[in-house]
């Protein structure tokens, strides 16, 4: 969970963005009430969130590189008719 927690930009499993993640997912006021069921939730929650993100970064990367391929082809367009 601490992994995944790092790698998602929490620092640790106690600062106050992980804190209201935990209280979204599991309805809990505090990571420290976790029981070995809510961790199962939190991990599940942390996985899917960074599944997203990937899918999400891979989506906005082939759009910028269609987005410059484009203007390369204005360009290139733009320059044979002059």
């Amino acid at each position: 969970m601490e992994t995944l927690a790092r790698r998602l930009g929490f620092g640790n499993a106690m600062t106050p963005q992980f804190a209201t993640f935990v209280k979204r997912v599991t309805k809990l006021e505090s990571p420290r009430f976790l029981t070995r069921q809510t961790i199962s939730n939190v991990i599940v929650g942390l996985e899917k969130w960074l599944e997203y993100k990937k899918k999400h970064d891979a989506t906005q990367n082939v759009n910028q590189t269609c987005r410059k391929n484009t203007v390369k082809r204005a360009l290139i367009s733009h320059e044979i008719k002059n």
